[in-house]
């Protein structure tokens, strides 16, 4: 019992915190003479570590996305996503967004790629790899008219099998985060 409270007061705290997200990008935005009107290139980073099975059973990450996107404006807005264990699973490059149903096709493959346990394929939490892979596709695929955000979803700090692979995520990392500074990318986590 004192479990499933915790995990309402998580959901509720996430979907708190979304909502300040996108008062927030509005507000800074408008500050910097921008002229959006609640539109964005976004990318969501997900979490589909072995962790996030008990750190949300319940999948309220899926819901709080859901309400997210549905909170961007019906039309103009650059929405993609990745979602991401030991490596890069699904991912879709951001491109316009002119309804509600490809804003749900976003949600559906953020719930695509789950892990059902820990192993060299999956289960692990690369974050830099998925980092980099979303302001890459930022830079590349986003509307340079538009600002530029990435919604990062996670449990954890970055966790590999190997010292290697544990070491190349976290410069990927750091590369990523470089980037987002030079191309003005807000990372919200």
């Amino acid at each position: 019992r004192v479990y499933m409270i915790k995990n309402i007061r998580a959901g509720f705290v996430a979907l708190l915190l979304l909502f300040f997200l996108i008062f927030n990008l509005n507000k800074s935005y408008a500050e910097e003479g921008g002229n959006s009107l609640n539109r964005f290139n976004v990318v969501i980073v997900l979490d589909a570590s072995n962790s996030m099975n008990y750190t949300d059973p319940t999948g309220l990450r899926y819901e709080a996305i859901g309400q997210f996107t549905s909170l961007l404006a019906e039309k103009g807005n650059y929405l993609g996503g990745v979602v991401f264990s030991n490596h890069i699973g699904e991912q879709s490059v951001p491109g316009p967004i002119n309804n509600q149903d490809q804003k749900n096709n976003i949600t559906d493959l953020l719930k695509s790629v789950t892990s059902d346990g820990v192993s060299d394929d999956m289960g692990y939490t690369n974050i830099g790899e998925a980092l980099l892979k979303g302001t890459d596709m930022l830079v590349q695929s986003g509307n340079p008219d538009l600002p530029s955000v990435i919604l990062f979803l996670s449990d954890g700090n970055t966790e590999m099998p190997t010292e290697d692979e544990q070491i190349k995520s976290l410069d990927l990392k750091a590369d990523a985060i470089q980037i987002a500074r030079e191309n003005n990318i807000k990372i919200y986590s």
